[in-house]
């Protein structure tokens, strides 16, 4: 993961990773993911392998990075 979650941008309230894995027999995959808020429920789009440019990114890592990002500023 990128780093700590920032707050809301909206409210100021407390961000949630929210991931959807895929089961295999080594190990959990994660197939989908997005932050959102814990009080207004504002949200990131929701990241996955199938939408991504097919090199592996890691769809927890792009939905915090996309969360923290501020004006086009990390």
């Amino acid at each position: 993961m990128s780093g700590e979650l920032k707050p809301c941008p909206f409210c100021g309230g407390d961000a949630e990773v929210r991931t959807t894995y895929y089961e295999l027999k080594t190990k959990d995959v994660p197939i989908n993911s997005y932050v959102r808020c814990t009080k207004c429920f504002a949200q990131t789009y929701e990241f996955s392998y199938k939408n991504t440019d097919r090199t592996g990114t890691n769809p927890v890592e792009s939905a915090v990075d996309a969360w923290n990002k501020r004006n086009g500023r990390n």
